[in-house]
């Protein structure tokens, strides 16, 4: 029999709504537009979901664990670089959406540079810059605004 290391943190994971722990009621853990630091260069985990990398977070409850998918993580590294110990101590905006995931409504952390803004399309930039995609669209808008004749014989049917 194989058995897996178990890797425990000390602190609980960071939650985004308010819970109820034995009949005491408590606030979200991290909130949008809430400033969190990073206190850690990060463990990877074996997660229910498969791997995850999971830093330690100064929250507005104290420390607490969270698990930063990969939009979060190409936003950092971009931010900060591709080594985490250059992330620890550094201060990044929470941002919480809805979306559906699994069949289900569930709230998901975003983290990204402080300065930085999210289009309506869920990209992240730093404030005045523009993404890539966002540079070619007019070209693509103008294309879209001409009418293109074909000459009748032209056509296959």
């Amino acid at each position: 029999m194989l058995l897996e290391k178990k890797v425990s943190f000390g602190v609980g994971f960071a939650r985004k709504k308010p819970y109820e722990y034995q009949g005491v009621k408590y606030e979200a853990d991290i909130k949008d537009n809430d400033l969190v630091t990073i206190l850690d260069a990060g463990n990877i985990v074996q997660g229910q979901f498969g791997v995850q990398n999971v830093f330690k977070i100064k929250t507005r409850n104290g420390e607490k664990a969270m698990s930063i998918n990969q939009s979060s993580q190409n936003n950092l590294i971009d931010a900060f670089g591709k080594d985490t110990t250059n992330w620890i101590g550094k201060e990044v905006k929470v941002w919480i959406l809805k979306a559906i995931v699994a069949g289900k409504m569930q709230l998901i952390a975003y983290l990204s540079e402080p300065s930085w803004s999210m289009d309506d399309e869920g990209n992240f930039a730093k404030l005045g810059e523009q993404t890539k995609e966002k540079e070619i669209m007019p070209e693509i808008e103008e294309m879209e605004e001409e009418t293109l004749e074909i000459p009748e014989g032209d056509t296959p049917f």
